[in-house]
């Protein structure tokens, strides 16, 4: 069974509203934008992809490429973004420069492409209206280490960059009536995911797997889910009518500390007793604390979000992970349990 198959009902996109529409994803090889161009083109849109190859991965849509046009490039060509958005009925963006520590270590570089390239679409999206759903791919980075869902408090560069394109998106709306929302996304897992928390302590993992070693003390916690319903709900979100507050938290509702993720690896992999934890002690200027989502808005859009089985994710990430970048997780797992 295809993933997208086995949907929930109020996730279930409507190929009514799909079938032959124009649609714009920038980002669209990545690790999101690839389950979305795949659940879209299921369901028979005409879908052009701007991604320039910086995070995304060729592999994610080669089993669909010959049913969608990608342009190789980036959202600080003004000529190719408007030639992409004045074709568009729906525009997803989902580009950005993605790691927050990298944002810290060259926060020019950063402001380039998440505030400089982002307001390209955004205005491009103003100037041309036949787009008719503006869907911004934001992140719960715009909190920093603030409690408050009333007032994000940035701690860093590429939080500062969401949220100023928020803001942007808030008034273009209002005074331009562009029709934007944005989805504050949490830590997303599964298959074709290259980067994040999990990914660097499976990569440390597979070279030592007698000792794991976690950035600072591990208390940090972080709110995961399934990345391809976060692609469902992206989709979704552009069906419907929604009058309510466009800026919405998205996540499975499964906040776990690094450490909880760390000991839930050694436990499928029934290393209990044999791999130690190790602690840098030191984190990194601009790291967030505890990040935890209220889905109280995006129900209110489209239905209930299922919670993510966080187990059942990472048994399932580990496999692939395993296949697809060699790390023989479980070969060495079970050498070392003998």
């Amino acid at each position: 069974m295809l993933w997208f198959e086995n949907l929930p009902e109020n996730l279930t996109p409507s190929n009514d509203y799909w079938k032959d529409r124009n649609v714009f994803i920038t980002g669209g090889t990545g690790f999101l934008g690839s389950y979305i161009v795949e659940l879209l083109v299921h369901n028979e849109a005409n879908i052009d992809v701007l991604d320039n190859g910086a995070t995304g991965c060729d592999l994610n849509l080669s089993h669909i490429r010959n049913k969608i046009d990608v342009y190789e490039g980036s959202i600080n060509d003004v000529g190719l973004v408007d030639k992409l958005v004045s074709k568009a009925s729906v525009v997803f963006h989902l580009a950005s420069h993605m790691e927050v520590r990298k944002a810290v270590e060259s926060p020019a570089i950063d402001f380039s492409t998440n505030v400089v390239g982002s307001h390209n679409i955004f205005d491009a999206v103003r100037r041309f209206t036949n787009v008719k759903k503006f869907i911004y791919a934001s992140s719960c980075a715009v909190y920093g280490n603030s409690q408050d869902k009333r007032t994000p408090v940035p701690n860093n560069p590429y939080g500062a960059a969401k949220r100023a394109l928020e803001i942007y998106g808030t008034i273009y709306r209002d005074i331009f009536d562009v029709p934007f929302y944005a989805i504050r996304l949490f830590s997303l897992v599964g298959p074709r995911m290259r980067q994040t928390v999990i990914y660097d302590l499976l990569q440390r993992l597979s070279q030592n797997p007698r000792e794991l070693k976690i950035l600072g003390d591990g208390t940090v916690v972080r709110d995961f889910n399934d990345v391809r319903i976060a692609a469902a709900v992206f989709v979704k979100l552009a069906e419907v009518h929604f009058v309510h507050d466009p800026i919405m938290d998205l996540s499975g509702l499964c906040a776990k500390s690094i450490n909880d993720i760390a000991k839930e690896i050694i436990s499928i992999l029934g290393l209990d007793g044999i791999t130690r934890l190790q602690y840098t002690g030191a984190t990194w200027n601009g790291d967030m604390k505890f990040l935890k989502a209220d889905n109280s808005q995006i129900q209110k859009a489209i239905g209930e979000i299922p919670q993510y089985d966080i187990r059942k994710g990472l048994e399932e990430y580990i496999d692939w992970a395993d296949a697809t970048f060699k790390f023989k997780l479980r070969e060495q797992a079970d050498v070392l349990r003998r």
